[in-house]
């Protein structure tokens, strides 16, 4: 699951970006040029990914994708391959990191504890979700504390 991105990359024809990762899996898999969500934001795009249902069912229109709120009952995408005998790892943003700490990156979606590293989401205090770019590394910010994964 990838959050926030723009198709600044080599597959979507930037021709700046260097994207070798990327270009490496789009070359063995299918490019989608055009896609589409269920809400223009991401909460409810999420919880949508991770349940295979609508907005309208799960009830999340907001960034806090919380859907258990209502639906408890739900099923995630990653609650069902560990009822399978699948490890499931949370990292990052899979669910946004969420206020209310009983829902709190649902919990009975991971066999593992959720890893969520700590750092500053943003680091200007007039900072905007979209807008904020100060010249910082990486790993300076939240997102850029999240562990590659690599095969």
């Amino acid at each position: 699951m990838v959050d926030d991105l723009k198709p600044n990359i080599g597959p979507y024809g930037d021709p700046i970006a260097r994207t070798p990762a990327f270009d490496r899996i789009a070359a063995s898999g299918v490019t989608f040029m055009n896609n589409y969500c269920q809400f223009p934001l991401s909460g409810p795009t999420r919880a949508s990914v991770l349940t295979g249902l609508r907005p309208d069912h799960t009830g999340v229109w907001t960034l806090d994708g919380i859907f258990r709120r209502n639906n408890p009952e739900i099923v995630s995408l990653p609650q069902l391959f560990a009822a399978h005998g699948y490890e499931t790892v949370g990292i990052g943003k899979v669910y946004h990191p969420l206020s209310d700490e009983t829902y709190n990156n649902d919990p009975v979606s991971w066999t593992k504890p959720y890893i969520k590293p700590q750092a500053p989401v943003y680091m200007l205090p007039e900072g905007k979700p979209v807008t904020e770019c100060v010249d910082v590394p990486d790993n300076a910010y939240f997102d850029g504390r999240v562990p590659i994964c690599r095969s």
